[in-house]
């Protein structure tokens, strides 16, 4: 396990890692339950949210230029100005003014997140111990309010009904379940162990019960990348063999719900009233012309055009359908720096954790846009502090540099001596 570079000597700060983990249910709304809605309900966790963000930050004050922030910082600043760059057809096809705008596009103000997490300067184990935490209340909370208190969950109307063929309610958060087995699965390529192997197969099953397709693949993804890309042959050989055991023995045991999934799958593609295939035809079909297609059309207002309620009406969301639901919305900047910093990610020389997190993402892009729900916002800006604070990285980065100023000395030294 790789931890980051600004790791304390006293090691990983229990009350980080709490900080962490209240910081994630405030951006899942606390899980919409009852018990929480008087307090955090509507638009009171975006008010909660930057008053942790801004207790954080002044509790740590870490925020340095020692630590290379500013560079860190280049990611989050091309994707803001893509994302602001789209005020001006939002203006030019919707007449949204620049005050609109604002307040339609105030929930970007998590992206802040990221020069917090900055300031914290968590270690990564004080982030992986933050959502194991997390993950575990995650998966009691969908057993409990799925048998034994459903009343507690309040969504939209209030009422929750499961799907045909659900057992359990998906809570918001699963892709924090979806961090906590990249952590696992990096711990137990390390070191095969029963102890270690088991925290992987708890979450990877989790996510397998919970029939939530795009994190089910990416796992799958993660758990292939984990069995071809370890560089030690005996490891490599030993995670291949458990982890093919354990695929194969949970597609058995649970062969009806992958199959259900499959058949699910297929009988909506090709269903033309199906949400996705109707948001696909939408999306593409260039309504706004060659400004849309670069800057996007926006994000809307409901106080301005009443356009993004009318196609939710049809069942068509932007969400849907990842990159061509952000292009549609940001235009192609947005989606051309996810793509860059996601493949960066995925580089032989980054850690397993950030080329596992980088491929969820990637692949995840296809289906979740980053840019709608609070977890989604903290989930990137996750992946980029950790991108940023990659220590295999930086020592591989070191040491390529040494032998760029080792060679060129060489070649001084020849030089000179002729």
């Amino acid at each position: 396990m790789v931890n980051s570079r600004f790791l304390k000597k006293s090691g990983p700060r229990v009350s980080v890692s709490i900080d962490l983990v209240l910081l994630i249910l405030l951006s899942v709304h606390f899980f919409y339950l009852k018990p929480t809605e008087a307090i955090f309900g509507g638009e009171a966790t975006f008010t909660y949210y930057l008053l942790m963000l801004a207790y954080l930050y002044i509790r740590y004050l870490g925020f340095s230029i020692r630590f290379g922030i500013r560079k860190k910082l280049i990611p989050l600043a091309w994707f803001v100005t893509g994302i602001l760059l789209s005020f001006i057809p939002a203006y030019k096809f919707y007449g949204q003014h620049l005050y609109y705008s604002l307040i339609a596009y105030r929930h970007f103000l998590l992206l802040l997140t990221l020069p917090v997490l900055l300031s914290i300067q968590p270690s990564w184990t004080e982030i992986k111990r933050a959502v194991y935490a997390f993950s575990v209340l995650y998966v009691f909370l969908c057993v409990y309010v799925t048998y034994v208190a459903p009343g507690w969950v309040v969504l939209g109307d209030g009422h929750l009904l499961l799907d045909e063929g659900e057992f359990v309610h998906l809570l918001p958060g699963l892709q924090f379940v979806s961090m906590a087995f990249i952590f696992s699965l990096d711990e137990f390529r390390n070191k095969l162990s029963v102890k270690r192997f088991m925290p992987c197969a708890f979450f990877f099953l989790i996510i397998v019960l919970l029939q939530n397709r795009t994190h089910l693949f990416c796992s799958l993804a993660v758990i292939v990348m984990a069995s071809l890309f370890n560089k030690s042959a005996k490891t490599r050989v030993y995670t291949e063999v458990l982890l093919l055991i354990v695929t194969v023995s949970m597609v058995i045991l649970l062969n009806q719900y992958f199959i259900g999934l499959w058949d699910e799958t297929v009988m909506q593609l090709n269903d033309p009233d199906y949400n996705r295939v109707k948001a696909f035809m939408y999306f593409t079909s260039l309504e706004n012309g060659p400004l849309a297609f670069l800057l996007g059309n926006g994000f809307i207002s409901g106080r301005v055009n009443p356009i993004m309620q009318n196609l939710m009406k049809e069942g068509i969301f932007n969400s849907d359908l990842g990159l061509i639901g952000m292009w549609h919305q940001f235009g192609i900047l947005t989606v051309l720096v996810l793509l860059v910093y996601m493949i960066k990610g995925l580089s032989h020389k980054r850690s397993f954790i950030v080329q596992a997190f980088a491929l969820t993402m990637l692949l995840g892009m296809l289906t979740i846009s980053y840019f709608v729900e609070y977890e989604y916002l903290l989930w990137l800006c996750f992946y980029f502090y950790l991108l940023g604070t990659d220590e295999i990285y930086s020592q591989s980065m070191a040491i390529e540099e040494s032998r760029i100023v080792r060679r060129a000395l060489r070649r001084y030294r020849s030089i000179s001596s002729s």
